[in-house]
């Protein structure tokens, strides 16, 4: 039964993918999102803690297509977002403007959704395709409904969607075999310190440590008012101290900071990230599943940058909109 507020498209997630998703089809049709976090904005990431500010999922972003480039040009006339730097040595291999929200990344998800019907803390556990829409329902019990739907979480929580879901013409739990994304873990270490860092202008450093991927100083970048680092781990040190308590996943951390850093550590934060770049291998038939006006979009479908996931939202969004033009 289509429920009192039936929507024309619901999208799960609330990543970058699913909010330019939601703003290129908002003015058309009725479109909610959903996303079970008490915030949203997937890898756009903030968090404070300890009078601290901390970017812990994407540091930056760049554009390299021209569809993307608009909406940063447009965000940048806004002032939501600035340059935080072009080029640094040979840290990367292209020079292309690496930019940031004024005050965290997560601003930029909050921008983005100004306009937006977005419902928090609300995890979908089960759809149900009735041949002409679809049902949805919460692990709280709350129930929507909707013509269209857009998936744009990972891979593993999608699996698991569809292992509870229904239908009498889908068979979920053999689609569920042909998505075969895997995913590295990582932690975001989130350190305050008693002073400032010593870390050189623009604020960040990939160290020659195998554990250590990535060293930003927030203070410099210019979110934070006092000294704080965000410590990205390696893939491969993640794996290996995941689920170990928080003392133990910084044990391999504490010494190599010493030689890098001018001040110490006074508090500290471990974030873990179950889901960050995915390695894609998927062999999804899309075809297949939009005859039933389902569709996917995010990094798990399009890889691991800000911009790739941006980009296929953007890109569902024109599908759903032909239909209805057609």
């Amino acid at each position: 039964m289509k429920t009192k507020n039936h929507q024309d498209v619901i999208i799960i997630g609330g990543g970058i993918s699913g909010l330019l998703c939601g703003t290129k089809i908002n003015n058309r049709l009725k479109t909610t999102i959903l996303d079970k976090g008490r915030n949203f904005g997937g890898r756009l990431a903030t968090r404070e803690f300890n009078g601290a500010i901390f970017d812990h999922g994407a540091q930056y972003f760049t554009a390299k297509s021209s569809q993307f480039q608009n909406y940063v040009n447009k965000w940048h006339k806004e002032k939501i977002i600035k340059v935080w730097f072009s080029s640094h040595s040979n840290a990367f291999s292209h020079n292309h403007p690496r930019w940031i929200s004024n005050k965290g990344m997560n601003q930029l998800a909050k921008h983005i959704a100004n306009n937006l019907n977005v419902i928090r803390s609300t995890e979908i556990s089960k759809i149900i395709y009735n041949e002409n829409f679809w049902s949805l329902e919460s692990l709280t019990g709350s129930t929507f409904s909707a013509d269209n739907i857009v998936i744009t979480i990972p891979v593993p929580q999608i699996k698991k969607l569809f292992s509870n879901s229904e239908s009498q013409t889908i068979n979920f739990k053999e689609i569920n075999d042909y998505f075969s994304v895997e995913y590295e873990k990582g932690l975001a270490i989130l350190a305050v310190l008693n002073g400032k860092s010593g870390i050189k202008k623009p604020g960040f450093l990939k160290p020659d440590n195998e554990n250590i991927s990535w060293i930003a100083d927030n203070y410099i970048k210019g979110i934070s008012p006092i000294p704080a680092l965000t410590i990205h781990t390696s893939p491969e040190y993640s794996e290996k101290v995941f689920n170990k308590p928080p003392v133990e996943q910084i044990r391999e951390i504490i010494n190599p900071l010493k030689t890098i850093i001018e001040s110490d550590i006074i508090d500290y934060y471990v974030h873990k990230w179950g889901y960050t770049t995915p390695i894609i291998n998927n062999n999804i038939n899309n075809d297949f599943f939009e005859q039933f006006n389902l569709f996917f979009a995010g990094d798990s479908f399009s890889g691991p940058r800000v911009e790739s996931a941006a980009l296929s939202g953007l890109s569902i969004a024109d599908k759903i909109i032909n239909k209805y033009q057609n």
